[in-house]
């Protein structure tokens, strides 16, 4: 019999375990390695490459579709489904571009019925469970709303300040970036974890991982429409 090996890349290890209890039930599966971030990802498939990806598209570091591009790039082997909390329609033309076997929401019993299928030869773009995620995530953004949980006030540079942080960058090599000084950042740093009620950078990082920084950067860009180079950056 064989055994299909498998790599999950989310920075949440409660749900990587919870998901490997699942897609692991049947006997002819196996878990290779589990990466948190971007490059953990891009080391553990160079190192030991797995048949089939399960990649978050909002690891931090790396972002997972950032990572995905590289393993192409690099035409490192493996099937890749690409993961995600809320639908992100933006993100269906290019992971298709990419070469990307499905898309799918992060609900446990729905990645393990795409991972069937991948393992079974088909790809995963299905426009009809697409607009059914779509209304699910309406309704996610909208229930956050009523209840005051939805986005604050943010100012396009506070969501830029966001990004590099979950691109890695310290304080100082943001200020660079934004040509400001290593103070003015952590200042703007210091608001961000108050005005969100956070304590650290890495609460910080999750914030964004989990609400999907390019709909933050829509919804707070001055020009009203995402004004990023590119998804992530």
């Amino acid at each position: 019999m064989k055994v299909n090996t498998i790599a999950v890349a989310d920075f949440d290890h409660i749900y990587r375990s919870s998901l490997i209890g699942t897609i692991c039930a049947k006997l002819d599966r196996k878990v290779l390695f589990c990466s948190s971030n971007g490059r953990e990802l891009l080391e553990g498939q160079q190192q030991h490459p797995a048949d089939i990806l399960i990649v978050e598209l909002y690891l931090p570091v790396i972002t997972g579709f950032e990572a995905i591009k590289l393993l192409k790039k690099a035409h490192i082997s493996g099937k890749i489904l690409a993961i995600s909390s809320t639908y992100q329609p933006e993100m269906v033309k290019p992971l298709m571009e990419n070469g990307i076997d499905g898309y799918c929401s992060k609900d446990i019993n729905m990645v393990n019925d795409v991972v069937t299928k991948i393992l079974e030869g088909n790809k995963f773009f299905d426009s009809n469970y697409y607009t059914s995620w779509s209304l699910d995530t309406d309704k996610y953004l909208v229930s956050h709303k009523a209840n005051n949980m939805q986005f604050p006030d943010l100012r396009p540079v506070d969501v830029k300040i966001m990004q590099l942080t979950c691109d890695g960058k310290s304080n100082k090599e943001i200020g660079e970036l934004l040509n400001l000084s290593k103070r003015t950042i952590d200042t703007y740093v210091r608001d961000l974890l108050i005005k969100l009620n956070l304590n650290t950078k890495i609460e910080l990082v999750n914030y964004a991982m989990h609400n999907g920084l390019c709909r933050l950067t829509c919804q707070n860009s001055e020009a009203g429409y995402c004004t990023c180079k590119t998804l992530f950056v």
